[in-house]
């Protein structure tokens, strides 16, 4: 008796196991497929979180190169000096006349506002605020399209 009794405690657990292991191959399945769709999700977040950020950052520096107009109508130099101006020029890597051509101005103008003898009128302002957004492949397709 004993015998027959463990056949038959063997066979219904084979046959559960077999149930259980037909029931579960489809939610294995799902599993996988959410995991998948997971680490598809996640990165995508990290890469628009990256975006965002530089986003952010070309924002930011793009308000700060805005030119604020003063109570009495004259526009504030926020953020350029004769220091910014040399170093942008320098890193443009152009001379001090291509310079002075993008902005409208004389190369005389270009080297009073490095020395900080002088300093930009409203309509230099303006294009000296775009000048400093630029990078040298823009700088030197303006300066083409200058002549």
């Amino acid at each position: 008796m004993p015998n027959i009794q463990q056949i038959l405690k063997e066979e219904i657990s084979r046959l559960a196991r077999k149930e259980i292991k037909a029931q579960m191959s489809g939610t294995v399945k799902q599993v996988a497929l959410y995991r998948k769709e997971i680490v598809a999700l996640k990165r995508e977040v990290a890469g628009l979180q990256r975006q965002i950020a530089s986003l952010e950052k070309s924002n930011k520096r793009m308000s700060t190169a805005k030119v604020e107009t003063a109570a009495d109508g004259q526009a504030a130099m926020k953020g350029i000096s004769g220091k910014r101006i040399a170093s942008k020029r320098k890193a443009l890597e152009i001379s001090a006349a291509d310079f002075a051509k993008l902005v409208g101005a004389s190369m005389q103008s270009v080297y009073f506002w490095e020395q900080g003898r002088t300093k930009p009128r409203n309509a230099q302002l303006v294009k000296l605020h775009e000048i400093m957004g630029i990078g040298k492949r823009e700088a030197n397709r303006r300066l083409e399209e200058i002549g």
